[in-house]
């Protein structure tokens, strides 16, 4: 149990907080922008979308209930189990054997209510992560869980935003909605925060998505731009935006 706690107190931090700026390049680019070399990103394979919902079925603590036998500890108010004597089985290709995982750990879960991310790790693709971020709205939230996979074999879930609270329903019906002007506003920083740098740079990527930071309430929509420093370089570089969506519930 201490080697395996090791191991997740070493990885699991680091991943969550590349994983939160990966993410941002998973998300389509809407609408057009005045920069013609700009393309679209995929970093990693969303498996789920849907449309925004009025309500949120999931519940915070849930994991542990289910898991108290498995818990390895609590920490960055990231919640970690270790799965390995489980012997829960998925393969990266099979969004249906993904499910079940969660099905048998969550009995609850609703794919529907979360944006799913897949990322492999090797060349054999039996190596991969999971991402399960929740849905609120039109917004991606900062709760949700992370599933290890190692040859196709669940090793462990880590639950982050356990001590947050959820919106209620009028909440959610109060937030913002995100227009295509606020996309576009948020594209043209992300551009000029890159001129800021070096008037000389050369924007070639940017995407976004709609964000609601359950601690404060603040809703924003990240960007992620990514340039070379001149049109012949090879050298990417990358810089995140937040650009503010003025919120009621705050």
């Amino acid at each position: 149990m201490k080697t395996i706690l090791k191991k997740v107190k070493n990885g699991v931090i680091a991943f969550l907080l590349i994983a939160l700026v990966i993410a941002f390049c998973s998300c389509t680019l809407e609408g057009n922008t005045d920069v013609n070399d700009i393309n679209v990103s995929t970093a990693m394979t969303r498996t789920t979308e849907t449309q925004a919902t009025t309500s949120i079925n999931a519940e915070l603590g849930v994991l542990y209930k289910s898991l108290s036998d498995y818990f390895i500890e609590e920490e960055n108010d990231i919640r970690s189990f270790d799965l390995t004597s489980m012997n829960l089985h998925a393969t990266l290709a099979s969004d249906e054997a993904i499910n079940e995982v969660m099905l048998t750990l969550i009995p609850s879960f609703n794919p529907e209510d979360y944006s799913i991310y897949k990322t492999g790790n090797n060349e054999a693709g039996d190596k991969f992560l999971v991402q399960y971020r929740l849905k609120v709205g039109e917004y991606r939230t900062t709760h949700g869980y992370q599933v290890s996979y190692e040859n196709n074999r669940a090793k462990a879930i880590h639950e982050y935003g356990v001590s947050r609270i959820l919106p209620s329903a009028s909440d959610i019906d109060k937030l913002p909605v995100v227009t295509e002007e606020i996309k576009q506003a948020a594209y043209q920083q992300g551009r000029e925060d890159v001129y800021a740098q070096n008037k000389n740079f050369v924007v070639k990527e940017q995407s976004g998505e709609a964000m609601l930071d359950l601690d404060t309430n603040e809703c924003y929509y990240q960007v992620m731009t990514v340039y070379t420093t001149s049109a012949e370089s090879p050298f990417k570089g990358a810089i995140g935006t937040k650009y503010m969506i003025p919120n009621v519930n705050q």
